[in-house]
């Protein structure tokens, strides 16, 4: 599942037993993801509980624009092209997506940060954001290993299984964003979440796809930090009406952890039901909601204070407070 949150995450991109798609496991096959067994995450795209759920599906197209063949039909109007505004965002460099979506704020003041101090140790960290395209081979790298050491045995518990391939061509998704955390003595990651603006069910959605956070972390209110930053790209972009991501059931932590994050089983989690023959299929993720405005009023905010959430996340993330 594509974010881990805690450890227990799914992919919002394979799970397929049911319509929608998980996120915080991993589309591509590494965890539950959004197109395989499924629907999507506890989520965030956050570790649940130990173990990280991806979210991985995927947006519309950038264009949609009406084909009109022969010479006999009307030239199709320039408003037969209209653009996604989804891809628009994702077409952003890190710094417009930063300057656009995470420091311009609908709370003051953003939760936007580049610096945090551990609370109790005082070891200082550094935050950035990043594209795919941009990350170091390293950097990659060190996120995955974050994953497999705080989600691999909840991917490999269930249905989905552990895939490190898929997992880590799911990573490597252009429309995704990391926000990395460095000890800024040694570059060393120590956590992160990655999230993407796009389609579940037809709705604008930021999913989680992971949020995984060393055990040194999870407490200290980092992975509510981090998932205040995805509340806040939300927030900015009117036509996303919410936040998802996917929880292993088997992550209680981070199932806690989103609930008290306000955030909800989604409609499109998939449930136990009666297959064909007797047989019964119950899932082993959950895909998790937080509604940030209401679907018919693109341009409404919701109440909620992105700026004061605190915890961890659940899809392919440590979920930890």
């Amino acid at each position: 599942m594509s974010a881990s949150q805690n450890g227990s995450g799914l992919t919002k991109g394979s799970q397929s037993e049911t319509s929608s798609s998980l996120t915080a496991a991993s589309k591509n096959g590494s965890s539950p993801t959004k197109g395989s067994e499924t629907s999507s995450s506890l989520i965030v795209t956050a570790s649940q509980n130990d173990s990280s759920l991806l979210t991985g599906s995927k947006g519309t197209s950038s264009l949609r624009a009406a084909s009109v063949k022969g010479s006999s039909l009307k030239r199709p109007s320039k408003r037969s092209w209209t653009p996604d505004p989804l891809d628009l965002v994702n077409e952003k460099t890190d710094e417009q997506f930063v300057a656009g979506y995470l420091q311009h704020s609908t709370k003051d003041p953003s939760p936007w940060v580049t610096a945090w101090t551990h609370p109790t140790t005082g070891v200082k960290y550094d935050i950035c954001l990043k594209q795919p395209a941009n990350l170091e081979e390293d950097e990659l790298n060190a996120c995955f290993r974050l994953i497999e050491e705080t989600s691999r045995k909840d991917y490999e518990n269930s249905a989905q299984k552990w895939h490190p391939k898929d997992k880590l061509k799911e990573m490597r998704s252009a429309e995704l964003r990391y926000i990395l955390v460095k000890e800024e003595e040694t570059g060393e990651i120590h956590a992160f979440t990655s999230l993407m603006p796009t389609y579940e069910e037809g709705q604008p959605v930021i999913y989680c796809y992971e949020i995984h956070l060393k055990p040194h972390l999870q407490g200290t209110g980092l992975a509510a930090l981090l998932i205040s930053f995805l509340t806040t790209v939300a927030a900015n972009l009117p036509p996303v009406i919410k936040v998802m991501l996917t929880c292993f059931l088997s992550n209680a932590r981070g199932l806690a952890f989103y609930k008290k994050m306000g955030f909800e089983a989604d409609g499109i989690s998939p449930v136990p039901r009666i297959l064909r023959f007797g047989k019964v299929f119950n899932p082993d993720y959950v895909i998790l909601s937080k509604v940030i405005r209401s679907p018919s009023n693109g341009a409404g905010i919701s109440d909620t204070d992105t700026s004061s959430m605190n915890g961890a996340g659940t899809s392919d993330t440590d979920a930890s407070q």
